[in-house]
């Protein structure tokens, strides 16, 4: 048995403490001070990219965090290193809202690093992050980093709305992605000793702690979208992603 390693990937704003509840039912961090390494959070320019060797400390049973889109090179350091990873995006409207609290917050957890070029109302944020704002790029721009990681086979694709609403469906595709890079193939694992890890990580996943989980909900974008933002929303979205992952069923959506 291969005792695997993880990376948890999120697209921003899209749960990824929400998946760590998930992963750390099985894993450890790296580090209790610190288990965090990425590229690009707010922008399409990568950064940190001579600190890729950071994935060379996870160690079997251990799992690293953070922010990454996908270049060749990175990928071929995750297959080298044999590290598996979790991928967790969200409905993109969803993260329009979630990216503008975020912004807008008064935390000091919360800090946007560039909080000084946004203005202070709700609505005009929510159009700075779909269309982006002096270096830091659109959602849609962002998400395009992202996107090539779901073609990869060695990750683990997951949404927000699965772990929050379907926990029981996510946690056992979890455990059968994890036996099978422990394994490489098919085996057979008692099944008393799967129900008990499903269930535990279920009641991993009900436990939000974050200081970055503001509501927990889908669907809040309803609530904030207005008519115009929603046009603004569909004409950045040229590629029909909110269909093509899934999200909607065609571009009708109000």
């Amino acid at each position: 048995m291969k005792t695997p390693r993880m990376y948890i990937n999120g697209f921003p704003k899209s749960g990824l403490h929400l998946a760590e509840r998930m992963v750390v039912s099985m894993f450890n961090p790296v580090r209790s001070d610190y288990n965090w390494w990425g590229t690009n959070a707010w922008s399409t320019t990568r950064h940190n990219l001579e600190e890729a060797a950071t994935l060379a400390v996870i160690q079997p049973g251990q799992y690293l965090h953070g922010h990454t889109g996908w270049l060749q090179s990175i990928e071929e350091m995750f297959r080298g290193l044999e590290i598996g990873m979790v991928l967790v995006y969200r409905d993109f409207r969803d993260v329009v809202v979630s990216q503008a609290h975020h912004i807008l917050s008064d935390s000091d957890k919360l800090n946007h690093p560039a909080r000084e070029l946004y203005p202070d109302d709700l609505q005009a944020v929510m159009k700075t992050v779909i269309t982006g704002i002096d270096k830091y790029d659109g959602i849609f721009e962002r998400w395009e980093t992202f996107a090539p990681w779901l073609e990869k086979d060695f990750v683990f694709p997951v949404t927000y709305r699965e772990l929050l609403r379907k926990p029981q469906r996510a946690a056992k595709r979890f455990l059968e992605y994890c036996l099978g890079i422990a394994y490489g193939e098919e085996v057979m694992i008692d099944k008393e000793l799967k129900n008990n890890l499903t269930e535990h990580m279920v009641g991993m996943l009900k436990q939000r702690e974050s200081a970055t989980f503001r509501k927990g909900k889908t669907g809040t974008w309803k609530e904030e979208f207005t008519p115009e933002i929603t046009e603004l929303f569909k004409a950045h979205d040229t590629k029909n992603v909110i269909v093509g992952l899934g999200f909607e069923k065609d571009n009708n959506w109000q």
